[in-house]
């Protein structure tokens, strides 16, 4: 039998991959609860005991931040929806980043950060930014713990 010890935490669960781990999570054994962090609450996440929703302001995270295990990151947005540069890369690397600084100080050892697919195309401005977000990542945060993971999406 797995133990289900473990609390999670997902950041950006409305897009079509945070959607997909969203149910992931719920549904696995894995995790005894599930926080979620969200600008707004989508009306179809289901009444059940393990998910757990904040509803954020990404610029000003909660404190305390919720004490953690593992931390997924699925932010992320289009330069047409955040309006300019600087609002996309606020999304797809400031936010990213911040949200797991927060969540190693609140206890987290494991990190998995889903990126945008091309994100090695140094010529286009969202890959870029997502490429540069990875390296936040992995780079400068070192959260430590057991295992970091970023991934492209796609």
């Amino acid at each position: 039998m797995v133990a289900t010890s473990r609390t999670a935490l997902l950041a950006g669960a409305t897009g079509l991959v945070g959607r997909a781990l969203l149910s992931l999570l719920l549904a696995s054994k894995h995790y005894r609860s599930v926080h979620v962090l969200l600008r707004r609450t989508p009306r179809d996440i289901g009444a059940s005991e393990k998910p757990q929703i904040h509803q954020v302001d990404f610029t000003r995270l909660p404190a305390p931040f919720p004490t953690i295990d593992d931390v997924f990151i699925a932010l992320g947005t289009t330069i047409k929806i955040a309006g300019s540069e600087a609002a996309f890369r606020q999304v797809d690397f400031d936010f990213v980043v911040n949200v797991a600084r927060a969540a190693r100080a609140a206890g987290a050892t494991r990190l998995a950060v889903v990126s945008a697919l091309g994100a090695d195309l140094a010529h286009l401005l969202q890959p870029r930014e997502r490429r540069d977000g990875d390296r936040g990542h992995a780079d400068r945060l070192r959260i430590g713990g057991d295992r970091a993971a970023i991934d492209a999406a796609g």
